[in-house]
């Protein structure tokens, strides 16, 4: 019909998953998820074939064959083909649901599928040919005869064998559908081996669980299970996979009584390693405990110096510092009689934890962490270098410290780390009032330390909920700091407690909320008592604003105090900590010199913020008129929207209006990027996407939009940009 000039084609788009699981939930609600993920796999959105498979696995409740219709389908589009493509119809069912045509030409040189896409079976998508539905494949693969298909699968992964590594799951595959078992896990451990020695420890982890999965289907290599399962837990441990490694080594360990001394001590490290990354630090900790209890018993400790370190770990992020210096002192020196490099490295950078939490040192952890990474060089330990660079990095808070991390990271392929270090790197940006690039950060890394690192999480929420306060979106940021996180495990542990504290101290203070502002911050300072290392929002950081509560409440002898206290931890203190203490004195204390020696101090680290901070206090507390006007163009070109308010209000006070037509161009460079998004009509989510930000940043960058040019909608937004462009041009 299509050839017919009267007929007009509508062309409807198959269901996307969640319409296709409607569909399946109306038809048989009784369907297990299991079954009908399948299901929705197998029907691709057609509505005609989920309605079908469905109504085939309701009574079974299985999988269901395949739909007569597609097998007449397959048997009726097949008998126009001639015996050459007909052949070539079932090549291309055995090799797949995607064929490649270079794979094709190379067993049957000189063919071509172009009578398969003719007749309705095959579709071109790019550079490969595509069977047209999933259910087509089935069908014509359950009409080549088994002894054809075992030859033909057999012929296959001959060919794609020679394709080197990037091949080897599909090599496996069709040996294993070749019924050569054997030969398919040779094929997968052959590849991991390759993989490994290019230094891919990921691909290498993912052939080590594909090659047990294989095993476990087969009783014929039942013996080679325990040895695969060790070999898959290894790489998924040493890449981080904590989501796939979990049932693994869970299964494993209710096997543990089985296992020697040394396999035992090297499962529970690897156990409890795990239950700490995953955000279960208690669990882990009762383990590791009870392991260590077990081997002193039995006078076989020295055995494990991985669980001493990771004993340490646990007792390090939970406070306990003491205790942890003791695991990993004792961990380095078995270490060090044994020569083993890698766990020698480990427990120094362990051991530099636990002392810099006890004595303060900020410049002997420094120097510590760089000789962490040089030895760690010298030895080819690559992890070890871009780990020891990051933790140099989060004591310094300097970007071309972080830069050097990020790239030693790359080179080493450390995916979860080089997440961590870009947090670092959003942090120490928005002090630096970068606040969009940030965010860009943030949003990023967030999804993917939420889906994989619940140790982490509540660093994400912490970051996010910053990031709207600096913006002035003080809903948004009780949401996120108020969320689901705010109840996990990690989020009690000292190691984010009291960053949390802080952030819901900078919350109520740009509320007015005094008091517990004050308290918040009192609790926040419980970091640098801690001493856990990282310089940002944490330990004095916030100091001026604990001032501030403190004195608008009237507690200036407690004000005197917070400062004492903080001004003796840091000797010397970081360029963002000795601003902050600055500023601090100058709150207490204000004087012109000090005025003038704190805003020299924010401008060196650099942080805007603060200095927008400090000449709205000038304005106040000094009368310095020029200072508040300063302070209100910080706030403004680095999209802090209440220190701007903040600014107009001290100089309303001071009986200076503001000026009109401060500026030449009304709205900031990121708040034009958006209009001109909206102008060329994206939506809200599509601008998120396109600027690496959220969807509550969008919508808050279009209300101060609106409210700056004093429109009502986006019509008159793209108006404005349209009108604006041609002035320009």
């Amino acid at each position: 019909m299509k050839k017919e000039s009267s007929v007009t084609g509508l062309s409807l788009k198959r269901l996307d998953e969640s319409n296709a699981r409607r569909l399946l939930v109306s038809i048989a609600p009784e369907l297990d998820d299991r079954i009908v993920t399948q299901i929705i796999e197998r029907g691709a959105g057609t509505p005609l074939l989920l309605e079908e498979l469905a109504s085939l696995a309701i009574k079974p409740g299985e999988l269901p064959p395949v739909p007569a219709i597609m097998q007449v389908t397959v048997r009726d589009r097949a008998a126009r083909l001639n015996p050459q493509s007909r052949e070539l119809l079932d090549l291309a069912a055995v090799a797949g649901l995607d064929v490649d045509p270079a794979l094709i030409t190379s067993l049957r040189p000189g063919s071509t599928l172009d009578d398969l896409v003719s007749v309705g079976l095959l579709e071109r998508e790019e550079s490969l040919l595509r069977f047209r539905h999933p259910l087509l494949q089935e069908a014509a693969y359950e009409a080549v005869t088994p002894s054809q298909r075992l030859a033909l699968h057999l012929e296959i992964a001959g060919m794609l064998a020679k394709g080197g590594t990037r091949t080897t799951e599909r090599v496996a595959g069709h040996l294993e559908r070749a019924g050569r078992p054997d030969d398919a896990l040779s094929a997968i451990e052959a590849g991991a081996e390759a993989a490994n020695r290019k230094g891919d420890v990921g691909r290498g982890a993912s052939l080590r669980l594909a090659a047990l999965k294989l095993a476990s289907r087969y009783e014929s290599l039942a013996a080679h299970r325990v040895r695969l399962e060790r070999a898959a837990i290894q790489d998924l441990f040493l890449t981080e996979r904590w989501s796939e490694l979990d049932p693994l080594v869970r299964d494993a360990w209710s096997r543990r009584d089985e296992l020697s001394a040394e396999e035992r001590a090297w499962l529970a490290n690897v156990f409890g390693v795990l239950l700490f990354w995953t955000g279960a630090v208690a669990e882990g900790t009762s383990l590791i405990n009870d392991e260590l209890a077990r081997l002193e018993q039995s006078g076989a400790v020295d055995q494990s110096t991985t669980l001493l370190w990771i004993g340490g770990e646990s007792a390090w992020i939970q406070g306990d510092y003491e205790r942890a210096l003791r695991h990993l002192e004792r961990a380095l020196t078995m270490a060090q009689r044994t020569g083993d490099s890698e766990a020698e490295w480990r427990f120094r950078n362990g051991r530099l934890h636990a002392r810099y939490s006890l004595d303060f040192d900020r410049e002997a952890a420094i120097a510590g962490f760089r000789e962490s990474a040089a030895f760690a060089r010298a030895r080819g330990l690559a992890f070890g270098e871009a780990t020891g660079l990051w933790e140099v990095a989060s004591f310094t808070a300097r970007l071309e410290d972080i830069d050097a991390a990020q790239r030693a990271m790359e080179r080493a392929g450390i995916a979860d780390y080089q997440r961590g270090n870009l947090m670092i790197r959003a942090e120490v940006l928005l002090l630096q009032g970068r606040v969009d690039e940030a965010e860009a950060i943030v949003v990023r890394c967030a999804p993917r330390m939420r889906a994989g690192e619940p140790l982490m999480t509540p660093w994400v929420a912490i970051a996010e909920s910053q990031l709207f306060v600096h913006r002035g979106e003080l809903a948004e940021a009780r949401r996120v700091i108020f969320g689901p996180e705010a109840s996990s495990e990690p989020a009690q542990l000292p190691f984010w407690r009291a960053d949390r504290s802080v952030a819901l101290g900078w919350l109520a203070w740009e509320e007015g909320r005094w008091s517990d502002a004050a308290d918040e911050l009192a609790r926040g300072s419980e970091r640098a008592v801690n001493g856990v290392h990282q310089v940002l929002f944490g330990g004095p950081i916030f100091l001026p604003l604990h001032i501030d509560s403190l004195l608008r409440l009237g507690r200036a002898r407690d004000a005197a105090s917070a400062m004492e206290t903080a001004s003796a931890l840091y000797h010397p203190p970081a360029r963002f900590f000795e601003a902050a203490l600055a500023a601090g004195r100058f709150r207490l204390s204000p004087t012109p010199l000090r005025a003038k020696e704190a805003d020299e101090l924010a401008a060196a680290a650099p942080w805007p913020w603060l200095r927008g901070l400090l000449g709205c206090w000038r304005g106040e507390l000094l009368r310095d008129q020029s200072a508040a006007r300063a302070a209100r163009l910080q706030f403004e070109a680095i999209g802090a929207h209440l220190g701007s308010k903040r600014a107009v209000k001290v100089l309303t006070g001071l009986g200076s209006l503001p000026e009109s037509g401060v500026h030449k161009e009304p709205l900031s460079r990121r708040e034009l990027e958006v209009a001109e998004l909206v102008a060329e009509g994206l939506s809200n989510p599509a601008i998120a996407r396109r600027l690496w930000v959220s969807r509550p940043t969008v919508a808050s960058h279009i209300t101060h939009i609106l409210t700056k040019l004093d429109f009502s909608s986006r019509a008159q937004i793209a108006a404005w940009v349209a009108g604006r462009r041609h002035t320009i041009s």
